[in-house]
């Protein structure tokens, strides 16, 4: 587990490549892109990070009260991926894959998105 420490995208790529699955309170420092990478079976919680992963799949991930605002999951395989109080302003999931998606308590600005969000989220291009 990457745990409680300030990393670079070029890092959090490493570390994903490397096989790390489990990442808790990491900062990531600046934006980055980890495009059409696996990062299925990964849990990112209290996380905060501004990443665009289009093409990227996170089959059975989980993104738990982390700030992902203006990450982007443009075409991303989100099959079965749980999203459970994040703040996600401006993020992008245009033609992302959704089936089986647990999307609860999320937030854009003051606003609680629910399931149907992300299903018009997923359609509408951002």
């Amino acid at each position: 587990m990457i745990r409680d420490k300030e990393i670079t995208a070029v890092e959090l790529l490493s570390h994903i490549k490397s096989g790390q699955k489990k990442f808790y309170n990491v900062e990531v420092l600046d934006n980055g892109e980890i495009k059409n990478t696996l990062c299925d079976n990964i849990i990112f919680e209290e996380c905060c990070m501004a990443i665009d992963f289009t093409g990227s799949s996170f089959r059975k991930s989980k993104f738990i009260g982390c700030n992902i605002k203006t990450c982007s999951f443009r075409s991303a395989d989100l099959t079965n991926a749980e999203f459970i109080d994040n703040a996600v302003c401006s993020v992008d999931f245009y033609n992302a894959q959704i089936k089986g998606i647990l999307f609860q308590n999320n937030y854009w600005h003051s606003f609680e998105l629910v399931q149907k969000d992300i299903v018009r989220m997923a359609r509408e291009e951002g």
